[in-house]
């Protein structure tokens, strides 16, 4: 009977997030070029990376949750090329997730000649992380930044959703000098659609402000006064107290309910367009203690229309003598009701506006 395979003791993960095996590999191979340290659990690095030599680094699958926690890379002089995939940056430093110009005064620059990044697969959800990219990375042309959380539930400023593709395309309209996004190059005509299409964008979300807040907005864009210099400044139509037309709020129908006969018995509801006329006839009967099916909705609409007429004039009985100037009686004027018949029929299209008056009748 043979002896029994002994399993190697597996290794102390935990030492190896403070990364000292990095810095005595760089010791070993002092003309080292290319470094490859993926899958070790970094969260930091060490203060001191002697290897100047070193043109491409990859810290694939590590611990990093900000781009300052690899201040210590900033010293080597020819890195070109930083691949950081699947680690868990969502910052530029830890101090602010959304760094403003004080902030970044502090986040580490690197050196013009890395030119290529790779941050896919993080957990990026803030544009200023994006936008803070040129300041971190001065030399930067090429970067990977899908497979992040920014990119999933993106929406413009009046609530319509963005895709991934619009905002990749919102990337390098944000990256002046980008040249390749995700490995795809980046054409004249590309950059022209998207940094106009940016800038639409800003005006959008400045209109959907109060004015007291656009100094505000625009200091989170930090391209846009270039991108009026080269493209106009946009028309901003204020849109103060208006409900944007994707919103919620903007599907709803503001409803006063009140019982035939009794106008004290009212009740107001607010329901989305989409609303059948079952179900108003429901809550109509729900709040009047009625059967369903005993009820009758009447719109109110508000307009005057003339009202039928019921008596012919007999030709033989007009008095052809009477003064010209006579003034004729006055058209006897009604308003115009809308019986909102129970059916699947949607509530929106049986009402007009914002806001509507809804008579509760018995049959």
């Amino acid at each position: 009977m043979g002896r029994r395979k002994q399993t190697p003791p597996r290794p102390n993960l935990k030492a190896q997030t403070n990364s000292p095996q990095l810095t005595r590999l760089t010791h070993v191979f002092p003309t080292l070029t290319t470094l490859i340290a993926s899958t070790n659990l970094y969260t930091t690095l060490p203060p001191h990376i002697p290897n100047s030599t070193i043109t491409e680094l990859s810290l694939e699958e590590n611990l990093f949750t900000t781009l300052s926690s690899l201040h210590p890379l900033t010293s080597l002089p020819h890195l070109r090329r930083l691949v950081l995939k699947s680690n868990n940056i969502y910052a530029v430093t830890s101090s602010s997730a959304s760094p403003s110009p004080s902030t970044l005064s502090s986040a580490p620059t690197f050196s013009s000649t890395l030119t290529d990044l790779d941050l896919s697969y993080n957990e990026i959800t803030a544009w200023s992380v994006i936008d803070a990219l040129p300041h971190v990375f001065p030399g930067l042309t090429s970067l990977r930044i899908s497979h992040n959380p920014l990119f999933t539930n993106l929406q413009a400023a009046d609530g319509k959703a963005l895709t991934p593709e619009d905002g990749y395309m919102l990337t390098f309209a944000r990256l002046a000098n980008l040249q390749t996004l995700n490995y795809s190059p980046i054409t004249a005509k590309e950059r022209l659609n998207a940094e106009s299409y940016y800038l639409s964008l800003i005006a959008r979300e400045v209109s959907f402000a109060p004015e007291s807040e656009q100094e505000k907005i625009l200091k989170t864009h930090p391209r846009y006064e270039w991108l009026c210099e080269e493209y106009g400044e946009p028309r901003i139509v204020r849109l103060d107290g208006q409900v944007n037309p994707n919103s919620l709020a903007a599907r709803l129908l503001r409803i006063k309910l009140y019982q035939s006969g009794s106008e004290s018995k009212s009740v107001d509801v607010e329901i989305p367009m989409g609303y059948t006329a079952y179900t108003l006839l429901g809550i109509a009967s729900k709040h009047f203690g009625i059967k369903p099916m005993k009820c009758r909705l009447v719109w109110e609409t508000g307009d005057w229309i003339p009202a039928p007429r019921t008596e012919e004039v007999d030709d033989e009985d007009w008095d052809f003598e009477s003064d010209e100037e006579d003034e004729q009686p006055a058209m006897k004027s009604v308003t115009r009701e809308v019986e909102i018949l129970a059916g699947t029929r949607s509530v929106g299209t049986w009402i007009e506006g914002k806001e509507a008056t809804v008579r509760v009748e018995l049959k």
